[in-house]
Formats: C-alpha cells, sequence, structure tokens
C-alpha cells in the first residue's frame, strides 16, 4: 500500500530493466525515434554521465520530481543500492548519503 501523505517515503523495489545490445547513444536515438514515431511529446532528454564529468562527479545521481494524484513525490535510488550496483569504495559511497538530506528539504521534513 502507498500512502498518500506527504512526506511518506516508499521504496519500490521493482524496475524493469531492459537489455540492449546498442550503445547508449545508439538505444537512446532509437527511443527517440520511436517516441517520434507514435507521435508522443518527448519533453527533454539529459545525458547524466557527461553533465556528471562536467561537474567532477564520478557518477550522477538522480531524483525525479512527479506529480501523484494529491500528492508530489520525490523519488531517487537509495544510495546503499547505488553503491552496491556499482561495487563503490566507502569514500565514493559515502558522497552519495547527502540526497537524503537534499530530499528531506524538498519535501519539507
Amino acid at each position: 500500500m502507498i500512502s498518500s501523505r506527504p512526506g511518506t517515503i516508499v521504496t519500490v523495489e521493482r524496475v524493469i530493466n531492459k537489455a540492449s545490445h546498442a550503445t547508449v547513444a545508439e538505444a537512446v536515438a532509437r527511443l527517440i525515434a520511436e517516441v517520434e514515431a507514435r507521435c508522443m511529446k518527448l519533453f527533454t532528454t539529459i545525458d547524466h554521465s557527461a553533465e556528471a564529468r562536467a561537474t567532477g562527479l564520478e557518477l550522477p545521481l538522480k531524483g525525479l520530481v512527479r506529480a501523484d494524484p494529491g500528492r508530489t513525490c520525490v523519488s531517487y535510488t537509495t544510495p546503499a543500492e547505488l553503491a552496491a550496483r556499482y561495487q563503490l569504495s566507502d569514500e565514493l559511497a559515502a558522497g552519495l548519503a547527502g540526497i537524503d538530506a537534499l530530499t528531506d528539504a524538498a519535501v519539507g521534513r
């Protein structure tokens, strides 16, 4: 059950991952072409890796702010999950923990 109370933390454990033999650039181009072919609206694309390199980060930390019925949600992958997924050193993993305070401030906690 998902609570509709603002400030509630919900962890969703299911993410669909579809592997491709294409490069990232090729997969993005294919996705854009499919969106356009179906007359759908593409709002933007962001090259997180390029942005991370431009700011000196080793791993881009992404957050999503979205409107759900009756509430606004801020979502992100937990720092522990990112550290495990990318086998980060303790030093790099520690730098990800700041997302908790940032998102707490964003939701008014």
